[in-house]
């Protein structure tokens, strides 16, 4: 044998040896045994089993992978190979999948699937094997092809039946389970083989569908009896019923059938189909069923049936009439005939050209319309219109009806309908649209902020225009915002709740606030408002605001006019006393400097003059800026009790007085001094008032000052206080006076009567003690001048502890 023959190849169960046979002993032994090779009746690769290239590929290989020779020829094998993939899909790596290195012996076999050149998929079983010489060293590795594509096809097509079988078997399932009626299957021996959800829920009472399989009607229907021995009409259902599958095996055809009883002691009436089923051969083996809950059905037509005889009482009763409208005939029937009306009574019906005829010419246009609608558009089937009509006079009919009947493409033949006089009903309407019509321009068209308010959220419903102008808003933008409204001076912080500011009847009075419009910024107002009831039944507020900014400005230029006014007055007056005090003082200083009178005698009038001037300075200070220190407590009762004694020594005998001071103690921090100045202010002009004749009354008494009291009068705290009231009887004062009853020297007295500074001083004192004084008068029936001080809870002095 020459060295380049590899000699016979060593079987593949000798034990293997180390390593590769050379290149040379590899040629010659793929010489020496091709034509074996090439017509080896399966696909067949041999490979270097050192570096993996194909040194070998027989024509089944080059068939099966559909490539020349030159593709695979002198490569590594798995290189040249698209990506591979096992039969159910999971990919595999080629340099993995298929071996390089045969020294380990036998592979395989290898399913995977390869997509070809052709462009299909290849359903291939590998196997690998080392061939080796007599000394056992791995001349070529072996690989063998087989294509079992039909075997994978055939097994991919049986897993996708098995697997639709699965989804129609659930889908068939489903669609049982969810209908609401009852289905079921049966052999021939009345045993269940299917039941639905709901024929084992309702009928049954199963714990699932499992449970009827195998077993009959009876078994259920003893078991639900013997749970319920206590109320033998619980289960009766089919007890009075035939044995409808009986009979339908008799007849071997599909039939109908009327079943009912009771079903957990409920009535039940089911509309029941059954049927005979065979298999694929004729054979038969029992029957399907399918039942309808139609219980409520049978209650309604025997309702219908009930209503249908009302109804013709009602029309043969009442001012109902109905109508008949057969189109091909062109006639109307009119049942019962319609009396008060010239239209002579006609059984055949009447023409409808005849009760069109009657209709109002304004409204035969929408008349019209309908019959149009009826007769082009096939999904319109009522008719629901108001017509005036000549019964005798203009009446108004409201007319309703419905298509009865129509042919094969659509078109309407029969209208069946009623129709009513409703004349006072429209008449009602057009006074309600004429009334809201009025109520939407007054709304609209005022001068003022018109707001309904919920009660509850102070969320505003409806708005007219001058509110949304007023707080900023667009059309139809303040429905749904709150209203917020502040208080002008004391108050609760925050929005005031609006519910708390109206009364729970009547009307609210007119109060001064502060709205807060769309910007937050608060604008002034004057808010009325009261409680009304809505159309739907509700309650809501209906508040209505004025805008008083233009006002305001008004009152700020009046304000500055009676300011400069009261300026002017106070200069007037301050420099008439003043001249009147210091024209004596230069008279006695001249007389005195020239001797001609004793300088001792003009000194002390000089002093005296001194001492009445320092007395007008302080009144003017009290009128404005009282002294800051600390007031000693007391009893105002007491105190006025005391000093009141002393004012009405020397009265005239035809004035009369009256003392209001009950019984209960008054504490005030107060000087007794300025108190003293208030009492005979207002004392002197009260006397003054009176005259000679009439009745003065002093009046002491306790006031909790609320929230709402504080808001009227600027300055006033809230809590407990007293309130002194001198009224008299007198001549009163005009509005013009009483506004400017406070200012320094204004007076109506004749000259050398007053100075005018009395209530000027009684109010100045009145904001030192954060009180507040109002002038209340009429010109011919009296003034009352009512004082208001906070009172203090500490102690006050022991009787007598304050007495003048």
């Amino acid at each position: 044998m020459e060295r380049n023959d590899p000699g016979p190849c060593r079987p593949l169960s000798s034990p293997p040896c180390e390593g590769f046979a050379s290149s040379e002993d590899r040629a010659a032994f793929l010489s020496a045994h091709l034509p074996l090779f090439e017509g080896f009746p399966l696909a067949l690769l041999l490979t270097d089993p050192e570096d993996g290239r194909t040194v070998f590929a027989n024509r089944e290989a080059l068939s099966l992978l559909a490539a020349a020779p030159e593709d695979l020829l002198d490569r590594v094998f798995p290189h040249g190979w698209k990506p591979l993939a096992t039969l159910d899909g999971t990919p595999l790596v080629p340099e993995k999948a298929i071996p390089r290195d045969f020294r380990e012996g036998t592979t395989g076999p290898l399913s995977f699937t390869l997509p070809s050149r052709k462009g299909e998929t290849l359903a291939l079983s590998l196997r690998s094997a080392p061939l080796r010489n007599q000394e056992g060293a791995v001349l070529c590795g072996m690989i063998l092809l087989i294509n079992v594509t039909p075997r994978w096809r055939y097994e991919q097509a049986l897993r996708e039946s098995e697997r639709r079988h699965r989804e129609v078997s659930t889908l068939l399932r489903s669609l049982c389970d969810n209908v609401p009626d009852l289905l079921w299957a049966k052999d021939l021996q009345k045993r269940f083989l299917f039941v639905n959800r709901a024929q084992a829920k309702m009928l049954l009472n199963a714990k699932d569908t499992e449970e009827p399989l195998g077993k009959t009607d009876l078994h259920f229907a003893l078991r639900e009896r013997a749970a319920h021995p206590e109320d033998p009409g619980w289960h009766t259902f089919g007890e009075i019923c035939r044995d409808s599958d009986t009979l339908t095996l008799e007849a071997m055809a599909p039939s109908r059938f009327d079943e009912w009883g009771n079903v957990k002691g409920e009535f039940l009436y089911l509309d029941v189909h059954k049927a005979p089923f065979f298999d694929d051969q004729g054979n038969l083996l029992g029957t399907v069923g399918c039942g309808r809950d139609v219980t409520r059905e049978r209650h309604m037509e025997e309702a219908l049936a009930e209503s249908e005889k009302r109804l013709k009482l009602a029309l043969e009763g009442g001012e109902i009439l109905a109508w008949d409208w057969d189109i091909p005939t062109g006639r109307v029937h009119l049942t019962p005939h319609p009396f008060g009306t010239d239209l002579p009574e006609n059984p055949e019906g009447y023409p409808l050209e005849q009760l069109v005829g009657m209709v109002h010419p304004d409204d035969l246009p929408g008349l019209e319309e309908t019959y149009q609608n009826l007769f082009q558009k096939k999904d319109l089937s009522r008719i629901d219109q108001v017509y005036r009509c000549a019964l005798g006079e203009d009446r108004w009919v409201w007319s309703r009806g419905f298509v009865s009947r129509r042919d094969e493409e659509g078109k309407p033949l029969r209208v069946t309908g009623v129709a009513q006089d409703v004349t006072d009903r429209m008449k009602i309407r057009q006074r309600q649209e004429r009334s809201e019509a009025r109520y939407r321009t007054l709304f609209e068209g005022a001068l003022d902020a018109f707001l309904v308010v919920d009660e509850k959220t102070d969320q505003i419903r409806e708005a007219n225009r001058e509110a949304e102008r007023l707080l900023g808003y667009p059309e139809r933008g303040l429905v749904g915002t709150p209203l917020r409204l502040l208080p002008t001076a004391t108050g609760p912080e925050g929005p005031l709740a609006l519910r708390d500011l109206l009364p729970l009847k009547g009307n609210a009075s007119p109060r001064e606030l502060f709205v807060l419009n769309r910007q937050n910024r608060p604008i002034p107002v004057q808010t009325t408002g009261k409680r009304i009831a809505l159309p739907d039944g509700e309650e809501a507020l209906l508040v209505i605001l004025r805008d008083l900014t233009p006002i305001l400005r008004l009152r700020g230029d009046l304000l500055q006019s009676q300011k400069m006014q009261a300026l002017g007055t106070l200069a007037e007056g301050m420099g008439h006393e003043l001249n009147n005090l210091l024209a004596p003082l230069q008279g006695y200083a001249e007389m005195g400097a020239s001797g001609h009178q004793d300088p001792a005698f003009c000194f002390s009038r000089i002093l005296e003059g001194t001492k009445r001037a320092r007395n007008l300075v302080r009144k003017l200070l009290l009128t404005s800026r009282p002294s800051r220190e600390d007031h000693p407590r007391l009893d105002w009762r007491r105190f006025l009790e005391d000093h009141v004694s002393f004012l009405q020594d020397g009265l005239p005998p035809e004035v009369r007085v009256e003392i209001l001071l009950g019984k209960e103690p008054f504490p005030l921090a107060a000087d007794p001094a300025h108190l003293r100045q208030i009492l005979l202010h207002l004392w002197s002009n009260a006397l003054w008032a009176t005259g000679t004749q009439g009745t003065i009354r002093i009046r002491l008494e306790r006031v909790e000052v609320d929230p709402t009291l504080a808001a009227l009068h600027p300055g006033l705290g809230l809590g407990p206080h007293g309130i002194l009231s001198v009224e008299d009887e007198g001549c009163g004062m005009s509005e013009e006076v009483r506004s400017r009853a406070f200012e320094p020297f204004f007076s109506t007295r004749e000259a050398g009567q007053g100075t005018g500074l009395g209530l000027s001083v009684v109010h100045g004192l009145a904001i030192h003690y954060r009180g507040t004084v109002e002038v209340l008068s009429r010109p011919g029936a009296g003034t009352r001048v009512r004082l208001l001080l906070p009172l203090v809870s500490a102690d006050i002095p022991p009787e007598g502890g304050d007495a003048p």
